[in-house]
């Protein structure tokens, strides 16, 4: 069996995703977008070399509940609040989703920027 990715001209795991949580890039690298992974699994079934082991697929999900009753008296949720680096907004309307940022579920929108390790 092999142990790392073949880069594959055409991957079968990038196809069988339901959700585009893979994407292979120019240069054959295929990019994991965490946050959009539902971890069905069916990148692993679908690759034909095994290199991609379900149990390094983790489900990562999180509902989030708007704080319901938690809220404090200006109606910010506390994970905006408390957020030391203003990673978290809470946003209404329709939003124009820029690069890198993905809509997760119904209400939910993610910023993720992937880096490429270069040689100095």
């Amino acid at each position: 069996y092999a142990l790392v990715c073949r880069k594959c001209e055409e991957p079968h795991c990038v196809n069988a995703c339901p959700v585009e949580a893979i994407e292979q890039q120019e240069d054959k690298l295929l990019i994991r977008h965490n946050m959009k992974c539902i971890s069905c699994k069916s990148c692993s079934y679908a690759c034909p070399y095994g290199t991609i082991y379900p149990e390094n697929v983790p489900l990562l999900i999180h509902n989030c509940d708007f704080c319901l009753d938690r809220r404090d008296q200006k109606d910010e949720l506390l994970c905006v609040k408390s957020c030391p680096y203003g990673a978290l907004s809470l946003k209404k309307g329709d939003i124009e989703l820029d690069e890198n940022t993905f809509l997760v579920g119904d209400n939910i929108i993610v910023h993720s920027i992937h880096w490429n390790r270069e040689k100095a």
